[in-house]
């Protein structure tokens, strides 16, 4: 599939926008919980940040990939 908005590139970003939209109704927000030191909240939110870094670069590969001429390698 080579179009702009796929389905499969969509999907991808979506799971950790989703995480970051549900952090208030998650159980560990509302108690004093901490990880590394830190509040439960905000570690949560930095690895919801870090997923969609990771997933807007899968998605930016997948442009590439779909950009690059046959025999050619995108980087």
């Amino acid at each position: 599939m080579n179009t702009l908005a796929a389905l499969r590139r969509i999907a991808i970003p979506a799971i950790p926008s989703l995480g970051m939209l549900i952090t208030p109704f998650l159980p560990f927000t509302t108690s004093p919980t901490l990880w590394f030191g830190v509040p439960a909240p905000v570690v949560w939110v930095v690895a919801m940040i870090v997923l969609l870094v990771v997933a807007l670069r899968i998605v930016e590969a997948s442009y590439r990939r779909a950009a690059a001429p046959q025999g050619e390698v995108a980087r």
